[in-house]
């Protein structure tokens, strides 16, 4: 037995060592698509953070003197900015593991998109008759803000996954 003593601890070795690298290997790699996640959803939150403090600010601006002069478009266009930063980084988010929270933050971001979209192409728009024009504006900013209300939400959802 003595002579194959050597062979013995060479072969148990490499498999320790097999092993152990294996083991070290998965163990990195879920390190690594953690973090990746977790910068996901900072993202995410930032985003949906920076948004909500723009919407506060078009909010108040909205409520006073006209509701759709140049402040409120120039705020309604940085909101839509913020919108296009998501849609820049929408690739990360499908490093978040939560397939629900993926879907309901684009199916927020798209919809916020939409109205802003549709506030921005109708302020531009001179041909159509004052109060059609009026009727439409409102609307849509009565959209957005109900689309608003889903913003706070999210942004708790994005946080329990930092």
């Amino acid at each position: 037995m003595t002579p194959y003593l050597p062979l013995l601890s060479v072969t148990v070795g490499a498999i320790l060592a097999t092993t152990g690298g294996f083991i070290s290997g998965r163990l990195a790699a879920r390190v690594e698509q953690r973090r990746r996640a977790r910068f996901a959803a900072t993202i995410g939150r930032e985003v949906l953070a920076s948004l909500q403090h723009v919407v506060v600010l078009l909010n108040d601006v909205h409520d006073r003197g006209d509701p759709f002069g140049r402040l409120t478009m120039r705020l309604i266009r940085s909101a839509r900015r913020e919108v296009e930063l998501y849609e820049r980084n929408r690739e990360a988010m499908f490093e978040v593991g939560d397939d629900e929270l993926r879907f309901q933050l684009h199916d927020l971001m798209t919809r916020l998109a939409i109205t802003l979209d549709f506030l921005i192409d109708e302020s531009q728009d001179k041909e159509s008759e004052v109060a059609r024009h009026a009727v439409a504006m409102a609307e849509a900013f009565d959209v957005f803000q109900r689309h608003c209300a889903d913003i706070a939400p999210m942004i708790g959802r994005l946080q329990r996954h930092i």
